[in-house]
């Protein structure tokens, strides 16, 4: 299930999981803020590292341990993520507000006219 604020809204990380999997390719500075944090145990941490040389892999694995967290916790890993690989983040970030934007813009008011 995915992690909700207050308002209910879907974390950015639940909604944007598999572009976030694709396309994250700098995952070992992300692991070290969340063990240095306290989200990741040193077993986990280990687990991640190790897992499958493919970045994607990794970030599959990362999510296996990300799905029980926190609203808050998963802002942490946000910011991680936003750190090192800030391209990718602004890129996602972009599109939701591209999305954002068409489904507030009503139609044009001459249309059928």
């Amino acid at each position: 299930m995915a992690a909700s604020d207050s308002t209910g809204e879907e974390h950015f990380l639940d909604k944007h999981r598999n572009d976030l999997i694709q396309h994250i390719t700098m995952v070992h500075p992300v692991l070290d803020c969340l063990l240095e944090g306290g989200l990741l145990t040193q077993e986990q941490y280990d687990i991640v590292k190790e897992s499958e040389v493919i970045t994607q892999e990794k970030m599959r694995v990362l999510y296996k341990f990300v799905s029980g967290w926190s609203f808050s916790h998963k802002d942490t890993l946000y910011r991680a993520l936003k750190t090192s690989n800030p391209g990718v983040i602004e890129n996602l970030e972009g599109n939701s507000q591209s999305e954002i934007t068409e489904k507030a813009s009503p139609g044009d008011p001459m249309e059928g006219v």
